[in-house]
């Protein structure tokens, strides 16, 4: 009788009611009832302020766990309720908490990398359009780095495990319940060589500098008294020349050094950066101030050689010792050459490349033959000789 009732029963409620909103739509998930029948169909309805959509209800079978309601608003508030049915009883609706179909979001901008020791930071600005957002997910590229989950709330992560001096990009995907979108690859980055922070405002300083002292040496103004000191012009703090170097040569010498050292910074996109290297970008205006000078020395030595007096003070000639000077603070091997070239006027051509850079000679490519063995001897004929009296004529090869 007991068994009869049951079976002829209503069914419970179905148990821990999970939604997934997606776009335009709800993935919803169930328990199967553990107290009444058997179940033979469930149906799932939507609603709205608590007003059942019975027209967009989904009905599924009774060994089904889960069905899709679709037709929904995105960014309106629902919530569903699933009944479970035995024949024609159905048990008490179990209710799913709010929430509100949404589309994917969009994809997020503005990605930027960072390189560190075995690392990478990466950052990115939220999407400009789509769903609200569950998490991001960052990715590495080349692949072999495990993505990295976010949070919503965050924009930024540190991501570790990467190999030093190896290429990477990072692409962010924003994910919700309806799906995801990938944003484009970061920059290039190289974990383990990246350019110390301090480096490009040092430079920059640098140029600065360089032009704030060619701004004051070229005006003419008055000297200036702070506290009754008196601070005389640069130009007549400055001679115009020191042991017949102009003024102006280390300075050009220093600017090309600068230049060089941004442009090495910025370059870097491109190549791996060399940690060894920083303590030279910091003195590059120094060694390139010294590096200009001696370039104009040698090279105003090597115009006198030639039988021509230099005139570094005048018109075309004054472009060309600056040019000098810069050009062999931009680039140093420029300065090597240059030093090879005086080499080969003071000891003989060629000579100078054993003096600049002393190696020892490369061995041939393809070894010498071997001698040839010397010819044979052959024996001298040792001819008889034979006692020639006087007044008788000498006898010939064979005695007679």
């Amino acid at each position: 009788m007991l068994d009869a009732e049951v079976a002829t029963g209503t069914p419970g409620s179905p148990r821990k009611i999970v939604v997934r909103p997606v776009d335009g739509a709800a993935v919803v998930s169930w328990q199967a009832p553990t107290e009444g029948p058997s179940v033979t169909r469930y149906d799932v309805v939507p609603v709205y302020d608590w007003t059942p959509l019975r027209e967009r209800m989904v009905s599924v079978d009774g060994t089904a766990a889960s069905a899709i309601v679709r037709g929904l608003l995105n960014g309106t508030t629902y919530t569903v309720r699933v009944i479970a049915w035995h024949g024609e009883r159905s048990g008490s609706a179990a209710t799913s908490p709010q929430f509100e179909p949404s589309p994917p979001p969009g994809s997020p901008v503005a990605v930027a990398a960072a390189p560190g020791e075995q690392s990478a930071s990466v950052r990115w600005s939220p999407p400009l359009a789509g769903g609200p957002i569950q998490h991001y997910r960052v990715m590495a590229s080349p692949h072999g780095v495990d993505p990295v989950l976010v949070p919503a709330t965050q924009t930024s992560v540190l991501v570790t495990g990467l190999r030093n001096r190896t290429r990477y990009t990072f692409a962010v995907a924003a994910l919700n319940g309806a799906g995801e979108n990938v944003s484009t690859p970061s920059n290039p980055v190289w974990p383990g060589d990246d350019v110390p922070r301090y480096l490009f405002p040092l430079a920059l300083t640098y140029l600065l500098a360089l032009n704030a002292i060619a701004l004051l040496y070229a005006f003419h103004y008055q000297p200036v008294v702070i506290g009754g000191v008196t601070i005389p012009a640069l130009r007549d703090l400055l001679p115009p020349s020191v042991a017949g170097v102009p003024i102006s040569i280390p300075w050009f010498g220093a600017l090309g050094a600068v230049l060089i050292g941004l442009y090495g910074i910025f370059d870097h996109s491109h190549r791996d950066w060399q940690r060894g290297l920083n303590a030279w970008h910091a003195a590059r205006p120094f060694t390139g101030a010294a590096l200009g000078t001696v370039g104009f020395i040698l090279f105003a030595s090597v115009i006198r050689a030639t039988g021509i007096t230099p005139q570094p003070t005048e018109g075309v000639g004054k472009l060309v010792y600056f040019a000098v000077a810069f050009v062999v603070g931009f680039r140093e091997e420029t300065f090597r050459q240059m030093i090879k070239r005086v080499a080969d006027l003071i000891v003989g051509p060629g000579q100078g490349t054993t003096l600049v850079a002393p190696h020892a000679p490369l061995p041939p490519v393809f070894p010498p033959p071997p001698a040839a063995p010397p010819a044979p001897s052959r024996p001298a004929v040792v001819a008889a000789t034979t006692p020639v009296e006087t007044g008788l004529p000498a006898p010939g090869l064979d005695g007679h």
